[in-house]
This record gives C-alpha cells, structure tokens and sequence, in this order.
C-alpha cells in the first residue's frame, strides 16, 4: 500500500544508520550486522521468520520489522549456505527450492 511505502521511504530518509553501508556475519548461532554507527547482534531464537524473493532475502525481527539482505551481494554457494543455516536454526521460513 502507498502509506506503507511513503513511511518506510521517510523512515529511510531520515535514518543515517539505515543508508550506511552495513556488514553481516551470519553464523549458526547469531547474526551480527555492523555499519559505522552501530554494531548489533541477536541469536537465531529471536528472529520472527525469514523470507525469501527472487532477488532478496527478509530476516524479520517482528511482524514488521526486517533486516534485507539482497542476493546480489551472496555468491551461489551463500545463497545455498543461508539457506541451510536458516532451515537448521528451525526458524519459521518461506524460501526457495535450490
């Protein structure tokens, strides 16, 4: 809906955090995401769901909230690799067959 879009692009706007360029390390155990200004970290426990389109890949945190990691940034193997690591953490997930 436009509403949605018209606050996620303000949200965008005006979040410096958000348009910095972040680093993910994703691990069995935890995913680590760090940018210039901040550094976080939470556990496969605490993730909602994750989802993936055809160009992207959605870490929710909540209903509403998500970390997109685009696919363009994983090699093949990756992609397999997030995948693998997202279907063992047992994490409620809509992903595409490799």
């Amino acid at each position: 809906p436009l509403i949605t879009y018209l606050y996620a692009k303000d949200g965008y706007k005006s979040n410096k955090a958000l348009q910095s360029a972040n680093t993910y390390e994703i691990t069995q155990s935890y995913i680590k995401l760090e940018s210039k200004e901040d550094q976080s970290s939470f556990t496969w426990e605490k993730v909602y769901q994750v989802r993936e389109s055809e160009k992207t890949f959605f870490i929710y945190q909540n209903k509403h909230v998500a970390n997109i990691l685009p696919k363009r940034f994983f090699t093949p193997e990756e992609i397999i690799e997030f995948r693998t690591l997202v279907k063992q953490s047992g994490v409620k997930s809509k992903l595409k067959r490799a």
